[in-house]
């Protein structure tokens, strides 16, 4: 790994520290912006209200990241094989997930993470190199607790609403893979393939008035696609 990669991860580090209140600056874009880790806290308690009826096994399969998760209500039954569950929070970025890792990842125990997100980070002025950067603070963050959880990252979706961000979408997802290939108990699922026409452009009808957020037909590639790449518990 080279000085500036292992350089570029000691500044993340330091900018995501997980004080309460911390505020998480994406530096180096003139769309920079301030995000304040703590903002869905209301909706991690919820979370831990939901907990206290009902609290998922151990050794499940956890979805975790953005509005795709969080708006995918019926997760547990689609892919139940899975034992699956959900745990999204709409709008979140990756550096916000790692700062919740403690309340809503490792305190379940699960087999196996599945990440969703790093296209709001993005949106925000992020760059590709960040996120990659960021998903790898949540993941040591998880295997520091869980050395033997598996965590898959699902490839960045481009949006019709984001395809701006395409280049940073590509550089995220590509030094996130390469990563993957190379560390253990890592993986990554290429779902873009499934979600592209002929010419590599988001499939709108896939897409709901947004044309950000999946409909039902979206959803139902990635069902189909992940369950191909997950093997059952």
């Amino acid at each position: 790994m080279g000085l500036k990669v292992k350089a570029l991860f000691l500044l993340t580090a330091l900018a995501f520290s997980c004080s309460a209140g911390v505020l998480a600056e994406n530096s180096g874009s003139p769309h920079a912006a301030k995000i304040q880790l703590n903002r869905f806290e209301d909706s991690i308690k919820a979370y831990e209200e939901q907990d206290k009826k009902n609290m998922p096994a151990p050794a499940g399969t956890e979805f975790i990241g953005s509005s795709t998760i969080a708006l995918w209500t019926s997760i547990d039954e689609d892919l139940k094989e899975l034992n699956a569950f959900g745990r999204g929070f709409g709008g979140s970025t990756i550096p916000e997930a790692t700062y919740y890792v403690d309340r809503i990842v490792t305190k379940y125990k699960p087999a196996k993470v599945v990440l969703y997100s790093g296209t709001n980070d993005i949106a925000d002025g992020q760059s590709g190199k960040q996120v990659f950067a960021s998903f790898v603070q949540f993941a040591n963050k998880v295997r520091s607790q869980l050395p033997k959880t598996q965590i898959y990252f699902i490839s960045m979706s481009m949006a019709p609403s984001r395809v701006q961000w395409e280049s940073q979408f590509k550089e995220g997802n590509r030094l996130v893979e390469n990563y993957c290939k190379k560390t253990a108990g890592l993986h990554y699922i290429n779902l873009l393939p499934a979600m592209q026409d002929k010419d590599g452009k988001p499939i709108e009808a896939l897409f709901g008035p947004d044309r950000l957020h999946m409909k039902r037909a979206g959803y139902e590639i990635w069902i189909r696609e992940l369950k191909k790449a997950i093997p059952g518990n």
